[in-house]
């Protein structure tokens, strides 16, 4: 039997706590035994809280309520103490797609597979039509972002185990994650949609903080040149304007 680890990340997100409370419980409701769900919470004050105490929190196997540093330390102490033989990070505000359940996960993972397997993802907006993203169309390059999204990701025991997200990285420690977690292992497409990503609280302009970034993980992974220089300003002038326009 094949068991999933579903970590969510929370700070002061009520809401959005909810609404992945909700549709994680619709989840695991028939197959309880095939899940491990850890909620990771950094102390937070908003009624986001609740969740943390019962009755809520009899439907967790874990429950962690402390302060942390930062999103990537609380993802990491997701990864210490999940037990799963994948782990997924479904974090506030994330769901399940319509239509996943149990029988869609269990369906590609495999146990004596030791493979990463990502799904396609529906991305919600607020100012604009909602998209639904299918990843098999998309290149697997890291240069300018995640080539998918991480919350459709389903990592095995035998890499998540050995792999943790460098916390140096306030915005993107999920590039040089999920690069290693792809660099020295198969990574495999499957033609299904299993989660809804809210973007309607992201901003959508670029940080001189985000450039960094980005040029820092180029140049780790020894890739940064003029073209990648470029084509990161160019995201940037990109998102700028799509900021002054109300794109999103």
């Amino acid at each position: 039997m094949c068991i999933l680890t579903i970590v969510t990340i929370n700070f002061n997100s009520g809401e959005g706590l909810g609404l992945t409370y909700n549709s994680v419980i619709q989840q695991i409701a028939h197959n309880r035994e095939t899940y491990q769900w850890i909620l990771i919470d950094g102390l937070s004050h908003d009624k986001s809280s609740d969740f943390c105490r019962s009755p809520y929190d009899v439907n967790y196997d874990v429950v962690v309520s402390e302060p942390d540093s930062g999103i990537y330390n609380a993802m990491n102490k997701g990864l210490d103490l999940a037990t799963g033989d994948y782990i997924l990070f479904m974090n506030s505000g994330d769901e399940f797609f319509s239509g996943f359940s149990s029988k869609s996960w269990t369906n590609f993972l495999n146990l004596n597979d030791k493979c990463v397997y990502y799904t396609n993802v529906f991305v919600k907006y607020k100012n604009r039509n909602n998209v639904l993203v299918d990843y098999s169309r998309k290149s697997l390059s890291f240069n300018l972002g995640l080539p998918f999204c991480h919350q459709a990701v389903y990592v095995p025991k035998s890499i998540y185990k050995y792999n943790r997200f460098d916390e140096s990285y306030r915005i993107y420690a999920t590039l040089p994650y999920f690069y290693q977690v792809t660099k020295n292992n198969r990574i495999k497409h499957i033609n299904i949609t299993s989660c809804v990503y809210d973007m309607s609280g992201v901003s959508s302009t670029i940080s001189l903080d985000n450039l960094r970034e980005l040029i820092r993980f180029n140049k780790n992974i020894g890739e940064y040149n003029i073209k990648i220089f470029f084509r990161i300003v160019m995201l940037a002038v990109k998102s700028k304007i799509k900021k002054l326009i109300k794109f999103d």
